[in-house]
This record gives C-alpha cells, sequence and structure tokens, in this order.
C-alpha cells in the first residue's frame, strides 16, 4: 500500500508537517505551499486533501473509499480546485467570488470543506483582496490551500494570514538516488536530468514520461554550444527547430535559462573560460535577466522568436 506522501520526493519537513496535523485532526484555516514549478506543491495539496477526508482511520490515505476516490476523479463536492481559465493567464476575481459564495453553504459531506487555488500568485490586487477577506474571517470547517511559484507578487497581508509551506527543489545527490529508486535510471541520465530540471523532481518525472522534453533541450543545448563557440548562423537554426518542433515560448525560454545557468556555473568553477570563451560572466547575467524579463511581460513580447535571435546576437559583441 502507498503510504501518505510516498510519492512526493524531498521536502521531507513540509510532509512531516502535514501528516502530524492529519494524524492530530488540527487544521490550519490557511496554508500556503510555495516554490519553483514541478516542486510537486499540486500534487502535495491533492494528497493532503486526500488524506482530511479519508474514511479510514489509520494508515491515510487510504486511496480506495469513496471519499479518496472522488477527490482522485476530480469530483467530491466538498473539495473545489480554482485554476486559471481555458485562454487565461490569471485568475479571475469573479473565480474568487463564486469561492465566497460557496464557502456560506454547508458541506455536502461531513463536516469540512477544501479550497485549493492553484497558481494564486496570478491573482490581481482586486482578487486578493477578495481572498483577504475570507482569510480575515476563517469559516468554521473550511481550509483553504495557496499553491503558488512564487510569494513575491501576493500580499504581505494574505501571507500573514497562512501557515507558509517552502517547497525547494532536490539537492543533486538526493535527486540522483531518487531518480535511480523511482525509475532505475542510471547516474548519467540522472544527472542530465539534474541539469535540464534544476532538481525539480516533478519536472523530471515529467520529462521520463515524456521523451521529446529530453530531445528538445539535448538539441538546444547543442545548438547553443555552437552558438557560445562563435557560429552565430546557428542562432537562425534554433528559431528553425522551434518552430518545427512548435515549442511554446516559455518552454523555450525555460530551456535557455538551464543552458545559460549551467553555462555560469561552469565558467565560476573555471574561471579562465571567462577569458577565452564569447560568453562570459557579465554577458550571462545580462542574458539571463533579459529572457526573465521577456517570461514575465509575454503580453508586450508577442514576437519572441525575434526577440530571443536579438537577444543571442549579443553574444558576438564585444
Amino acid at each position: 500500500m502507498i503510504e501518505m506522501f510516498e510519492e512526493i520526493y524531498g521536502n521531507e519537513i513540509n510532509k512531516e508537517i502535514l501528516a502530524k496535523s492529519v494524524e492530530e485532526k488540527k487544521f490550519s484555516h490557511a496554508y500556503l505551499f510555495a516554490g519553483p514549478k514541478g516542486t510537486q506543491k499540486m500534487k502535495t495539496a491533492l494528497e493532503f486533501a486526500m488524506s482530511m477526508f479519508c474514511r479510514e482511520e489509520t494508515d491515510k490515505p487510504c486511496r480506495k473509499c469513496s471519499q479518496c476516490i472522488k477527490i482522485i476523479k476530480g469530483n467530491h463536492p466538498d473539495v473545489h480546485i480554482i485554476e486559471t481559465l481555458e485562454d487565461a493567464t490569471s485568475i479571475k476575481i469573479s473565480q474568487i467570488r463564486g469561492m465566497q459564495k460557496n464557502i456560506s453553504l454547508k458541506p455536502y459531506e461531513g463536516d469540512m470543506k477544501l479550497y485549493i487555488i492553484n497558481q494564486c500568485e496570478t491573482m490581481g490586487d482586486p482578487a486578493q483582496n477578495s481572498i483577504l477577506k475570507v482569510l480575515e474571517e476563517p469559516e468554521s470547517g473550511t481550509v483553504i490551500i495557496l499553491v503558488a511559484n512564487s510569494k513575491s507578487s501576493i500580499l504581505p497581508t494574505i501571507l500573514s494570514r497562512c501557515q507558509i509551506l517552502n517547497f525547494a527543489p532536490m539537492p543533486q545527490e538526493s535527486f540522483i538516488k531518487t531518480m535511480k529508486k523511482v525509475k532505475n535510471l542510471n547516474e548519467e541520465d540522472s544527472r542530465f536530468l539534474f541539469h535540464l530540471t534544476q532538481g525539480k523532481i516533478g519536472e523530471a518525472l515529467d520529462a521520463v514520461e515524456n521523451p521529446e522534453k529530453q530531445e528538445n533541450y539535448k538539441m538546444i543545448v547543442s545548438i547553443m554550444d555552437k552558438i557560445a563557440n562563435g557560429n552565430f548562423e546557428n542562432i537562425f537554426n534554433l528559431s528553425k527547430f522551434v518552430k518545427e518542433r512548435k515549442m511554446a515560448d516559455i518552454a523555450v525560454t525555460d530551456y535557455l535559462l538551464i543552458y545559460f545557468r549551467n553555462k555560469l556555473e561552469e565558467i565560476l568553477k573555471n574561471e579562465a573560460c571567462a577569458n577565452t570563451d564569447y560568453l562570459n560572466i557579465e554577458k550571462i547575467n545580462d542574458i539571463i535577466e533579459k529572457i526573465i524579463d521577456f517570461q514575465s511581460n509575454t503580453k508586450i513580447n508577442l514576437n519572441m522568436s525575434l526577440q530571443i535571435e536579438n537577444l543571442l546576437l549579443r553574444i558576438q559583441e564585444e
């Protein structure tokens, strides 16, 4: 039988805190699960939900009772997941207002209700102020889990009313041991996945199930290495490859961020590279900063491929 959080890897302190809450049946009215994408925050929230509602007295969650099955299937009447709507980039205030109305209703089953707000950092100030009203006057038997990739855009007044659990990527050696145990991968493949995902185990497991992600990254690394060595015509080969694979802008910029961060680490370990390579520390930091700026201003940067080409052409500048 799968034990509580057995399929959640790393972040042991968080798991201990949540397991103790389940054991003692004492829950905070609001939690914030915060950390980079791919650190299994949402999976932890769902596992916690099953453990909270499970009918089994011990060994929660059993994954077999009616409560667990409904949560697994996504149709439990007292477990509500709020996410960005299709073709939307943020959680709307209308969704939070709908949640406020629902909270006032009695639970359909048992005496608890749970609301999970995924990517809550995408809420604008009006939506955040609405959720703040809920947190200021919590309903008895209602638990809210906010799941965020970053705390930076969340109002301090919201943060102060939540029990905050920070989720972090796994250290390299722990990551390698986990991938060997879970997916029977050898050390070389595990190290590659560590560099690809920066230790974010959820993304690594997804990449194992979707090998095209690994192939895309390997090709981008191959092209970028040529660019870094002065073969600048490959900048346009990169654009061509991205278009052929129909890769999303966010995926491309993520891969480029990983590439340049790994390259920066290499240079810092061997500073001689900074004097001989086309890339130096200052130039890499500038490119990383610009890529992050692209990602945070996707509405402004409509022609991402052109902007990436212009950015990479900076590598050849003296």
